[in-house]
């Protein structure tokens, strides 16, 4: 017995259009039967959902963020071009946890050749793609000359009526005419969008099979009326999922097609027609007329419907899928195109293909009628019936056992795009054994979720993963962590230790309750694994893991959650701690206003203490962190374009090694919130005006007065801005949640205002209605703002978010602080001026330059990207002596 193959999954990419994604899923189908595995990666919007029809398929979201009224607003192609700008990043992110997911082995990404913004996730994880295009060749090919002729300046010269007819050099019968884009906005964005298009090196791809992918319902009642007609006597009518059509046209189109005596199905999609619902344009004549020979629906099973017996022509749009699909099944056609490869299509149906009449200029009854007759009454339509059959024979010959399509696609699947060989014995090279990393977080929001992102990125780069987790705020690990280990260092602190002795002292007690216990668990690790333990991570505030590490004789790396200004800062505050050199630091709040010597524009009232403890207890946790005299090496979750200064002070300091790998949730994203996130405030967000609303959350920890909360939400209701307020259950002393709150605060929030207990983060930054963050400018919170742009109201409650909150206001600049006691007037106007006024504008313009800045950090020769690189290298060559 053989040992049996493991399959190999593809992804594919769709286009998130009705013409797109149905070849996609067939594409699909036939790739299964050929025994891959399929992964379907789609947008929120036009999303295709699982159904029977697609066993074993897996469907995975790429969190883009734009809305439905984007398509209306800029039109199909202006939307495909912003759609591969926001869609980018995100779709890396969706390949990082696939990878994840499915061990590494992709075997290939097959993405639609207007979806050109997938090519750099393949790139960047060396994934081989492949362009799959959903229109004709000649199509395809017509893109090349239309992009050499704009180049040469050709288009002023196509103007020409004589030139406009002429035949394009070895594309005959192809006119000028048909090259040019119509109906769909001016050209520079569709010439752009070819550009994008043909900028590509892998080969184009066409395969058809059939899968019932619709995204609109279907109606199914025409298939039994369909059944009560004569053979090849109805007429099929549908213009697609995009085609528009002025009211005029429609009632033209009716009286023709009751003018021709001839049955009528007739599709028409909701909102297809300019103007009201057409059927109550119609005159009462016309209305009685229709229902006695026609049979409208708002969308039909078109394949169904063109293998009925009863149809005998399409009169279509003539875009490529409805082409194909008419031409499978022998039935000739009427020909209305709108615009782009429509033209070429039903150029190719009447006078290569000589199966279809091409009705051009305006659409009048007369015309119709004829057309009509002449399809499928006279002996000309007969005539093209019997051509398409031929045509439909050679179509079916093509997908059998040695047709041309067919042994196409047995290149594909065994050639070298798939590294992949389905028939006879198959070579399987000895996986080389991962080595492994072992991860300690500290047991908190802020902490886990960076410590996750971290691990994933790690494990894409070739490590195995094991998470070592207290007791205490234990996380259960996300569905896409299957291939992480994760175990218990069993300490033994009940949650009431947490609230009686605030974070500080808890982690004193803590780190002294899993200095022994860890030491046992990383012992039984040692045991059990048969992979290197290549090293152990820790956050800097779990410093009892180096203890248990140097006993092992096993390098140790610090990891730090926070920036590499507060990093630094801890070093400072301690040195001027053990020289007794506080003084401002202890003086009135005057003194606390001078700067920090060579740490500008830094003051001691900004150093990152803690309101939850003393100096002292402060110091001891201080002087744990900064002591790295037997670390490895220090990773930070930051990039030099925000921190350069920060980071070259603690690299010459520390004599060790320090990684700035940041943001690591642009790296990896990893679903790891210990509080439920409701998702209702995204469709209350999809309501607002691009950056109308200013998003309103102070983290896990922070806590307010209740009359803090009224003087927010009265401050809040005077800016006259839209705003999405997550108030934690617990947040507010004195009260369980807001239900205990004066009335006063329902009439201030009901209006304008969206309340959640916790709320998708990144999501809620990244979408467009959102112009503003007022935040405790948490390290977490704060990358994630700047990621997406989007400047901020800084109210910061302890520790680091001090610090950051000072370089969100000063050195960054994209920051409105709010000091002292928060009150009406400050709350009001600083949402003003961070919303409304001038200067919030130049605000989110700096915010957006340095959303780029982080990007390209993180991106493939990227300062963040060359440092994870070097710390891999080093990681996965070195090694280490146990005793």
């Amino acid at each position: 017995m053989e040992t049996k193959q493991e399959k190999r999954r593809i992804v594919l990419a769709p286009v998130p259009a009705q013409g797109h994604v149905t070849p996609f899923m067939q594409l699909g189908k036939v790739l299964s039967l050929k025994g891959f595995l399929i992964t379907v990666a789609q947008g929120q919007f036009n999303r295709i959902s699982p159904s029977p029809d697609f066993p074993g398929f897996q469907f995975v979201t790429i969190p883009e963020s734009l809305p439905e009224s984007e398509l209306k607003r800029l039109g199909p192609i202006e939307f495909a071009l912003k759609h591969n700008k926001t869609n980018e990043a995100s779709f890396k992110d969706c390949i990082a946890q696939l990878l994840l997911q499915q061990g590494n082995d992709i075997a290939c990404i097959i993405y639609d050749e207007s979806m050109y913004s997938c090519e750099a996730a393949a790139r960047e994880f060396k994934i081989p793609c492949v362009i799959f295009t959903t229109t004709s060749a000649t199509n395809h090919a017509s893109r090349c000359v239309l992009s050499k002729l704009n180049a040469e300046r050709f288009f002023s010269e196509i103007e020409d009526p004589e030139v406009q007819d002429k035949v394009v050099e070895n594309l005959y019968p192809l006119r000028y005419k048909h090259l040019r884009p119509s109906g769909l906005g001016p050209l520079e964005p569709h010439l752009e969008m070819r550009r994008e298009i043909l900028n590509k090196r892998t080969r184009p791809l066409h395969i058809t099979a059939s899968a019932p992918s619709s995204l609109l319902k279907q109606d199914r009642s025409c298939i039994e009326w369909l059944n009560k007609q004569k053979p090849r006597s109805v007429i099929y009518i549908s213009m697609g999922s995009m085609a528009h059509m002025e009211t005029k046209e429609v009632v033209e189109t009716a009286w023709g097609l009751s003018n021709s005596n001839q049955p009528f199905l007739w599709v028409t999609g909701s909102g297809s027609i300019t103007g009201p619902d057409w059927i109550e344009t119609f005159p009462e004549e016309l209305r009685k007329t229709v229902s006695e020979r026609g049979y409208i629906v708002k969308w039909a099973p078109q394949i169904e419907v063109l293998a009925h017996p009863a149809v005998g022509g399409f009169w279509s749009h003539c875009g490529w899928n409805s082409t194909l699909e008419s031409i499978a099944e022998g039935v000739p056609m009427i020909c209305r195109p709108f615009h782009g490869q429509q033209l070429l299509n039903a150029m190719y149906i009447e006078s290569v293909w000589s199966v279809g009449i091409q009705l051009e200029g305006e659409v009048e009854r007369v015309k119709v009628e004829r057309a009509v007759k002449r399809l499928i009454v006279d002996e000309e339509g007969a005539c093209m019936r019997d051509r398409a059959r031929l045509l439909k024979d050679k179509v079916k010959a093509s997908v059998r056992n040695g047709g041309s399509s067919y042994n196409a696609l047995d290149e594909l699947v065994k050639g070298d795009y798939f590294l992949v060989v389905l028939t006879g014995k198959q070579k399987m090279e000895k996986k080389r054994a991962r080595k492994r990393l072992v991860l300690v977080p500290v047991p908190a929001q802020g902490h886990i979720s960076p410590m996750m992102q971290l691990a994933k990125t790690l494990h894409l780069k070739g490590f195995s993963i094991t998470v070592a987790q207290t007791k205490f705020n234990y996380f259960n690990p996300p569905d896409d962590s299957t291939d992480f280990q994760f175990v218990t260092i069993p300490e033994s602190l009940p949650e009431s230790d947490f609230k009686n002795l605030g974070p500080i002292r808890f982690l004193h007690k803590l780190n002294k309750e899993c200095q022994v216990s860890f030491k046992d668990c990383l012992g039984q690790l040692l045991i059990q694994q048969s992979h290197e333990i290549a090293c152990v991570i820790y956050d800097e505030f779990m410093y009892f893991a180096e203890a248990a590490a140097k006993e092992f004789n096993l390098p140790n790396v610090i990891f730090s959650t926070t920036s590499a200004t507060a990093f630094a800062c801890r070093s400072v505050f301690e040195k001027l701690y053990a020289e007794n050199a506080l003084v401002p630091f202890n003086e009135p709040k005057e003194e606390q206003n001078e700067l920090v010597p060579e740490f500008h524009p830094l003051r001691y009232k900004d150093f990152p203490v803690s309101r939850w403890a003393s100096l002292e207890s402060i110091m001891e946790i201080y002087r744990n962190t900064v002591d790295k005299r037997t670390a490895s090496s220090v990773i930070i979750n930051t990039t030099s374009c925000l921190e350069n200064s920060s980071l070259l002070w603690l690299q010459q300091r520390l004599e060790i090694p320090v990684y700035p790998v940041g943001p690591l949730h642009m790296v990896a994203s990893a679903p790891t919130s210990l509080l439920e996130e409701n998702k209702s405030c995204i469709e209350w967000l999809n309501k607002r005006s691009q950056n109308s609303v200013i998003f309103v959350s102070l983290g896990s920890l922070a806590l307010m007065e209740i009359n803090e909360v009224m003087e927010t939400a009265s401050g809040l209701d005077s800016s006259n801005q839209h705003f999405l307020w997550v108030i934690r259950p617990g947040s507010i002393r004195g009260s369980e949640w807001i239900e205990s709150l004066p009335e006063e605060f329902s009439q201030m929030v009901s209006d304008r205002g969206y309340i959640v207990k916790w709320a998708p983060q990144k999501e809620v930054l990244a979408h467009p209605a959102v112009g503003g963050f007022w935040s405790h400018c948490g390290w977490n919170s704060t990358l994630e703002s700047i990621g997406e742009g989007v400047p901020m109201i800084c109210k910061p409650f302890s520790g680091d978010q001090k610090v950051n909150a000072r370089y969100l206001d000063c050195v960054w600049k994209i920051g409105v602080q709010v000091e002292g006691d928060l009150d009406r007037g400050a709350v009001e106007r600083a949402v003003k001026r961070l919303m409304v006024g001038e200067e919030g504008e130049k605000m989110r313009k700096r915010a957006v330059s340095l959303k780029e800045k982080l990007r390209a950090s993180v991106r493939s020769g990227g300062s963040s990207h060359n440092s994870l690189e070097e710390f891999v290298n080093f990681f996965k060559t070195v090694k280490q002596i146990r005793n």
